[in-house]
């Protein structure tokens, strides 16, 4: 069983983290977004603005990470790509733990 805390944590940093980061910042341009953050210092919080807030900081995260990949894996990193021959390395039994606890290992370290 996979440790739920760590997974948990990793998509955390992953998705919200950025996302509240790029919250925050849409706050200085949109009136209606400031307003909403401002509200999560008073007493008054509620349990809906809270999830609207994390709802939309998930949202934004998730934009952020398809930036990231776009112009990360997809542009900037196009020839290291694994070709099909390489993939096909991958079917020998030792080869493909190796290949997956090498790209866990890769994400974990910057899953943003």
């Amino acid at each position: 069983m996979k440790d739920v805390t760590a997974t948990s944590f990793g998509l955390v940093i992953a998705f919200l983290l950025p996302g509240l980061t790029g919250l925050y910042a849409l706050s200085y341009w949109v009136p209606e977004v400031n307003a909403l953050l401002n509200q999560m210092w008073t007493a008054e919080t509620s349990a809906g603005s809270f999830l609207l807030i994390t709802l939309a900081a998930l949202t934004i995260g998730l934009q952020v990470t398809l930036i990231r990949w776009l112009l990360f894996e997809r542009w900037l990193c196009r020839e290291q790509t694994l070709s099909a021959r390489e993939f096909q390395a991958l079917a020998k039994e030792a080869m493909l733990p190796a290949y997956e606890a090498a790209v866990d290992q890769h994400y974990r370290y910057h899953p943003f």
